[in-house]
């Protein structure tokens, strides 16, 4: 992991940048397989590229089962700069908390992306839907 780290800081935004963040993606993926999520998500932190790191949040979130990972996934997706992809990423984990039985958290993480949903009455209206 240090050196994939390391060859992130030195490759700057070029294509073999790119080239990498697909490689840690890959990685996070294959611990998801593993049902290594908690590892998965600490690789997916590591992934600079706001896009691929929503996505790859997207494809863990489905597994997630406990509070710890459900935050671990919040603190990571956090770290997205773009707000689409952040709210993206946000959604689906939202969309995991409801079908895990914590629709109060699910509602608190909503409630920070209310403009993604268009607002807090759509917001709520979105979990309800996810209920079912």
């Amino acid at each position: 992991m240090e050196v994939i780290a390391t060859e992130l800081a030195t490759a700057g935004k070029s294509k073999q940048a790119l080239t990498i963040v697909e490689k840690i993606q890959a990685i996070a993926l294959q611990l998801t397989d593993a049902g290594e999520y908690t590892q998965a998500l600490r690789v997916t932190h590591s992934i600079t590229d706001d896009s691929i790191q929503s996505k790859t949040i997207h494809a863990i979130a489905p597994y997630l089962t406990t509070p710890t990972e459900h935050e671990q996934a919040i603190q990571v997706a956090k770290t997205i700069t773009d707000y689409e992809q952040k709210a993206k990423a946000l959604d689906a984990i939202v969309r995991r908390l409801v079908a895990t039985g914590n629709p109060e958290r699910a509602i608190q993480i909503a409630q920070t992306i209310q403009s993604y949903y268009g607002g807090k009455n759509q917001a709520m209206a979105t979990i309800e839907r996810y209920k079912n």
